[in-house]
């Protein structure tokens, strides 16, 4: 079969994109390119463009004709396709003429700048009975092809659902070069999003239409097994936590330990014996160094941090260079568990069965709260004999109050603190009421100074008195288990609970340590309080928890904000 004769509308060697020149040419002058195409016109804006364009890029100037009118070339008999590769808002008035004249013709994607002329124009292709194309080679490029080819065979198994993202096509990292302007113009109708993207996408969408957002797999199987978890165990609020727990991920400690602690829970040792058991593995890893491990590993990373200070800075930061062969004769239990997971443990199995310890409970969350003192109060042991200069920096090690500083269990709660209700937008009410649980645990800790988490209380309250931003939702999450009110009285909840347990130590944190001026802070809070009771914009639990709070901060400042 002879080549198809083709002229290209569009094939600029001086524009600011060359789409022509990247995306079509390379391919209509390679090998297989010749042998089913032969470029035998070319038109531009001008004709003196058009035979520049043709020196340029080395086409046959005797079988390559150059226009500068599109009705021309429309009527050249010699052309059986023409490809329009300029910017879009020009497509309609240099294809019409082409579509009129009965040629094929392949524009490229988008049709036009304006829906009622891209209808215009498909008409016209009906009526004339022409071969047409718009070009979304995207789906054409080898890689998708390769998935189409996977997911089709099922190597992939049965794909659920899938997330497209794309980036680029403004040439500069940081703005939009001047030449593409026409980018930021909405009637050009062209854009990095309706071009770029589109070009690869916009054809694996059904009947190019949107499709409608659809819930993240994992967020949705996470939300599901929840849900089970839940219905599975209607009367058991515990075993909910737990199913919310397994499904989130929350941190919940594991092991021996929380054997032990459940059997101080359940009243089966008393706290003497539970600290005696807890304690004791942890200080045996503390004191050999994690069997001697330690001396070894802080040795090493002591060497990359050395090189960055004068020998004299380098020796009293990290230490004399050790020898690691000495260091490794001192491992003396390879497999000793490390102290730093071990308090990790420790203390992310205290809060999680703290979660779950209803705050009502009030001699049940003291148990727990005597456990942490009983801990803190437990004498400190000994550094490891021998002990290096890179182990003393260890965090582990550094205040050398392994106990009495209660080491890790701030870490542990700020990371038990990711586990929240709002965690993708969904709140269940047991989430809801562990959330409640811990926070009036820590709050305990704090208003009997065997821990310090006011920061947590500021966050707690200033989470109620700015409610309408934590209360929004995105608008495209899966509905959530509560109401908007059920929502605010989880928030105003625990905001609630830190006033009432905690809340004399928080006030005089700001009046000191944080030094607010005239305690600003505690102010607004109070007034947002008080107005909240008045205005009543949520259920009536809500105001009631607001009325609450604002009296409590009233007692604890000792006047009413106006």
């Amino acid at each position: 079969m002879a080549p198809i004769r083709i002229g290209i509308i569009g094939l600029s060697s001086s524009a600011v994109t060359s789409w022509a020149s990247t995306a079509h040419l390379p391919y209509l002058l390679s090998v297989r390119g010749r042998a089913n195409y032969s470029i035998v016109a070319l038109c531009n804006s001008s004709l003196e463009s058009a035979k520049k364009a043709i020196e340029t890029y080395g086409l046959d100037s005797e079988k390559t004709k150059p226009y500068e009118d599109p009705v021309a070339l429309a009527a050249d008999p010699d052309i059986d396709m023409v490809v329009c590769c300029t910017r879009v808002d020009t497509h309609y008035a240099l294809i019409r003429p082409s579509v009129e004249a009965g040629k094929a013709v392949y524009v490229e994607w988008p049709l036009t700048h304006d829906v009622q002329l891209s209808r215009e124009l498909a008409s016209l292709a009906a009526e004339k009975g022409v071969p047409t194309m718009v070009g979304l080679q995207g789906r054409l490029a080898p890689v998708v092809l390769k998935m189409k080819e996977l997911v089709e065979e099922g190597g992939m198994g049965k794909v659920l659902s899938s997330e497209v993202r794309a980036y680029g096509g403004t040439i500069d990292r940081e703005t939009v070069a001047s030449g593409l302007s026409y980018f930021a113009d909405r009637k050009i109708g062209g854009n990095i999003f309706m071009i770029g993207f589109a070009h690869n996408h916009l054809s694996e969408m059904p009947g190019h239409n949107g499709l409608p957002a659809t819930e993240d797999i994992r967020i949705m199987k996470m939300r599901l097994a929840v849900e089970k978890g839940i219905s599975d165990n209607p009367d058991d609020e515990s075993a909910q936590i737990d199913a919310v727990a397994e499904a989130q991920g929350y941190f919940r400690g594991s092991g021996e330990t929380v054997d032990i602690v459940n059997s101080y829970i359940s009243g089966t040792i008393d706290v003497q014996e539970t600290v005696r058991r807890l304690a004791e593995p942890i200080e045996y890893s503390y004191v050999t160094a994690d069997g001697g491990r330690l001396f070894v590993s802080e040795e090493r990373s002591a060497r990359f941090q050395r090189p960055y200070h004068e020998p004299d800075k380098a020796v009293e930061l990290c230490g004399p260079e050790e020898d690691l062969d000495e260091l490794q004769k001192r491992v003396t239990d390879p497999e000793a568990p490390s102290t730093e997971l071990q308090l990790w443990n420790l203390y992310y199995t205290i809060l999680y069965a703290a979660r779950k310890t209803p705050w009502r409970d009030e001699d049940a969350q003291q148990k727990l709260v005597d456990l942490v003192a009983a801990l803190k109060a437990r004498p400190d042991p000994d550094y490891p004999a021998n002990i290096t200069v890179p182990v003393m920096n260890h965090w582990i090690y550094d205040h050398r109050r392994l106990w009495s500083d209660g080491t890790m269990l701030g870490p542990s709660a700020r990371e038990s603190w990711n586990d929240q209700p709002r965690y993708n937008d969904v709140w269940h009410l047991p989430e809801v009421h562990a959330w409640a649980n811990i926070n009036a645990f820590v709050a305990r800790l704090t208003a009997q100074d065997i821990h310090n988490f006011k920061l947590y209380g500021t966050g707690a309250i200033i989470d109620a008195v700015d409610a309408g931003e934590v209360l929004e939702l995105n608008p495209h999450s899966y509905p959530p288990a509560l109401s908007k009110d059920g929502r605010a009285e989880a928030v105003f909840e625990v905001a609630a609970l830190w006033i009432r347990i905690a809340g004399e130590s928080i006030y005089e944190y700001l009046r000191t340590e944080a030094k607010k001026d005239e305690n600003q802070e505690w102010n607004r809070w109070q007034k947002r309080f008080e107005e909240e009771a008045v205005w009543a914009q949520y259920n009536p639990r809500v105001t009631a928890l607001a009325r609450e709070g604002a009296e409590t901060m009233t007692r604890i400042s000792g006047h009413p904000q106006k």
